[in-house]
């Protein structure tokens, strides 16, 4: 083994240093003067026993891009072949080959040579897999079941043991794209695979190929990869069925020989594909392993049973036992392998320098540790998880978070995940709120409300992500929706149990009518605690929802007109998942109940009484639901405007008439609550332009064609003229300005219109 390769080959990693990119999590922001791009972080060294280092400056790698510069493996081998010599060295003797007689593989002697340079390579085309011939034609042009084809193998095998396994290993090398091939001969003598492999790789390279299959454009590679993984798992399964994966260690150990070898070459083609071979034969592996014990486990119950019975068949439970011995030796033979394979293979390239390599790897482990959980789930293994989460590519960030998210899911895996989850659970929070690309971050979001619902998040993790609804993404928005009302719901049920519990209360809390919207009711806790919530997370609780803070200098803006606040976008993603949110009237009522009349009189533990005082809402409170309100009548006119403008919509005439009768009845009762809300809260410029961005709705243009009451918006809009005389402030002129200005808009009110504003 050479310098370089020890050194790339260290068995224990020491502690990685963070390589991961962040950046600050970003609050919804109206002013045009906000950043709309993102910032990444320099990307650090990965010295977490990585030592086949990146540059500072490499760029985030995509799912299908591959750095087209040098590995650093290939570079390290050019400069070691740079310092040699010209002049022309003795040779060293040819090494002693072991005596074959070439039907049989031969037991590995010493180590070979070292590897030499290599570029890059080209994909092959599939349309030359049948003149390729041997099992690459085989498998891509024979169209036989790839079950099949591992069953003729082994029956070659059995003829001829070399020249069965040259042919899967020229498999991976035309997987590769190399044109060059071994020959029973050369797998006569394992410690010269190194030198072979070498050559093999030279020749290849000397065509300056650009690509290889496993990344190529298009369905090729997944074509190729889907072939690969399938026929070296239906051959280790036939192994295993035949009992050759028992019976002839030397097999394996010939094919571990080759494929290792490949995958620690400094070519990545090479490096890649046949890491894909392997992490493919430890995961046919696992599910050998798997079987293995289910067996014994199988056949331990029968022989129990079997010995308990009253007149005990002394035959059958002999039988059974010798069974269970031989599966026991079967995993004996299959565990130890599996530890090769991980220490040789996933030991060095979990770290590679191509992220594509790394991400394959944590794939891999994901399948083994939920196949074989005795052998892979625990602190050992699971720490590579871990480490990866800080890797410097996104789509292996998001690859191991997929990973996690799978593993978290398992119930019965949740007691040993635990001292995990208190190590890199910081990591994972930091992740979900400050990783640079959104998708790895909505990936975060959702393994920490998988957490969050078992229990293992701590206070202070669950309000760091709760604080993303009012995140300027709106993809992080609607991933954290779910989080936040369950954060939502935990609140609210903390306070009916501090009330005496919802049965108590519903049986004291006299029915409420569909029409009585100001009756106190179980809902408005709900409301309460969201309010109270929103209030809890918003960052800017001292500036008015139209005021937004400048993420760049802190400069702050005043958002003018109709637009969104960080309450309404916040309350939209909300609209589906919080079911309080879409009743527009009763939250209407809530916000119009004197919560200072009726409670004189009543005995202080009255239940209905300490619900009101439950439920009384903070200035800022009320706004905040204001805008939770503004969304929710937005909501239910929009969404039923687009069932009948749908163009494929299956709904009769009947139906759409129906839903237009609602639209008008929704919109008229609005405008019949609106100058209630403003005789209530005009007073403050603050909910005064909340209301007025509640009327706003009206003017929807999936309204426009809707009958108008001249009687009822002459009303409103004489309270939108007193809150436009009343209030000197841009907050309050702006929306009021827009109200009168969208009043004239509508033909029939015009005249009304003209006279309110001649008024003025």
């Amino acid at each position: 083994m050479s310098d370089d390769e020890s050194t790339t080959m260290a068995t224990e990693p020491p502690k990685r240093a963070s390589g991961r990119i962040r950046k600050q999590p970003e609050m919804y922001t109206a002013s045009p003067y906000a950043s709309g791009g993102k910032r990444k972080r320099s990307n650090e060294n990965d010295t977490h026993g990585q030592n086949e280092s990146q540059d500072d400056n490499e760029s985030e790698e995509s799912d299908d891009e591959v750095d087209e510069e040098p590995d650093e493996e290939e570079l390290r081998e050019q400069r070691r072949t740079a310092r040699k010599p010209k002049s022309s060295a003795p040779k060293k003797p040819a090494q002693k080959k072991p005596k074959v007689n070439g039907a049989s593989l031969p037991i590995r002697g010493a180590s070979g040579s070292k590897k030499k340079s290599a570029k890059k390579t080209k994909a092959l085309n599939l349309a030359d897999a049948e003149s390729a011939g041997g099992l690459f034609a085989e498998v891509f042009a024979s169209g036989e079941a790839l079950q099949d084809l591992a069953g003729q193998w082994l029956r070659r095998f059995n003829d001829h043991e070399s020249k069965a396994l040259a042919e899967v290993v020229n498999f991976v090398l035309r997987c590769v794209g190399s044109e060059g091939e071994v020959t029973d001969h050369d797998i006569e003598d394992p410690d010269a695979a190194t030198n072979k492999l070498d050559d093999l790789r030279e020749d290849y390279q000397a065509s300056n190929p650009t690509e290889y299959p496993l990344i190529a454009k298009g369905k090729v590679a997944t074509t190729y990869r889907a072939a690969i993984t399938g026929f070296f798992h239906s051959l280790i399964k036939a192994m295993a069925v035949d009992g050759v994966l028992y019976n002839n260690p030397v097999l394996m150990e010939n094919v571990q020989i080759w494929i290792s070898t490949m995958s620690s070459a400094p070519n990545r083609a090479f490096r890649h594909t046949a890491t894909v071979v392997a992490l493919c034969i430890v995961t046919a592996l696992c599910e050998v392993a798997r079987e293995c014990t289910e067996d014994i486990a199988t056949g331990q119950r029968q022989a129990e049973t079997e010995k308990k019975k009253f007149r005990v068949n002394q035959a059958r439970v002999k039988q059974i036992e010798q069974g269970v011995r031989e599966k026991k030796e079967a995993f004996e033979t299959v565990e130890p392998q599996l530890k090769d394979w991980f220490d040789i293979v996933f030991i060095h390239r979990y770290r590679d320098v191509d992220p594509l390599i790394r991400r394959d790897c944590m794939v891999a482990l994901g399948d083994w540790i939920a196949t074989m959980p005795d052998t892979f789930f625990d602190g050992q293994h699971l720490r590579y998880l871990g480490w990866v989460l800080s890797d410097t590519s996104s789509a292996t960030r998001l690859e191991v978070l997929k990973q996690l998210h799978r593993l978290y899911k398992i119930q019965d895996m949740l007691g040993g995940l635990k001292t995990f989850t208190e190590k890199f659970r910081p990591r994972m929070v930091e992740i979900a709120t400050t990783d640079a690309e959104t998708n790895v971050r909505v990936a975060g979001i959702e393994l920490l409300d998988l957490l969050r619902e078992n229990g293992l998040l701590e206070a202070d993790d669950v309000d760091a992500v709760g604080r993303l609804i009012f995140d300027a993404d709106p993809k992080v928005r609607k991933a954290v929706a779910g989080f936040f009302a369950e954060n939502v719901n935990d609140y609210y049920n903390s306070k009916v149990g501090d009330l005496g519990g919802q049965e108590s209360l519903e049986e004291t809390l006299p029915e409420v009518g569909e029409d009585d919207i100001e009756a106190p009711r179980l809902e408005w806790i709900k409301l309460k605690s969201l309010a109270e919530l929103l209030q809890t997370y918003d960052t800017d609780d001292t500036l008015p929802s139209q005021i937004e803070r400048n993420r760049a200098d802190g400069s702050l803006s005043l958002q003018l007109g109709i637009g969104d606040s960080r309450f309404t976008l916040a309350a939209d993603v909300l609209f589906e998942k919080i079911d309080e949110i879409q009743d527009w009237q009763m939250l209407a009522g809530y916000l119009l109940f004197d919560h200072s009349s009726g409670v004189a009189g009543r005995a202080a533990d009255d239940p209905a009484s300490q619900l009101k005082n439950e439920t009384v809402l903070a200035e800022k409170e009320e706004a905040i639901l204001i805008e939770v309100l503004h969304t929710s009548a937005k909501r239910t006119l929009t969404d039923n405007a687009e069932k009948i403008s749908a163009p494929k919509s299956k709904l009769t005439k009947k139906q759409k008439d129906q839903i237009e009768e609602e639209q008008e009845e929704t919109a008229r009762n609005l405008a019949n609550l609106s100058p209630k809300l403003l005789k209530k809260f005009g007073d403050t410029p603050s909910t005064a332009a909340a209301v007025l961005r509640v009327e706003a709705v009206l003017s929807l243009p999936a309204l426009a064609n809707l009958r108008r009451d001249s009687t009822t918006y002459g009303a409103l809009l004489d309270d939108v003229r007193k809150q436009f005389m009343s209030h000197g402030s841009d907050e309050v002129l702006a929306p009021a300005s827009d109200a009168i200005l969208r009043a004239k808009s509508y033909g029939e009110l015009d005249d009304l219109t003209e006279g309110k504003v001649a008024a003025l």
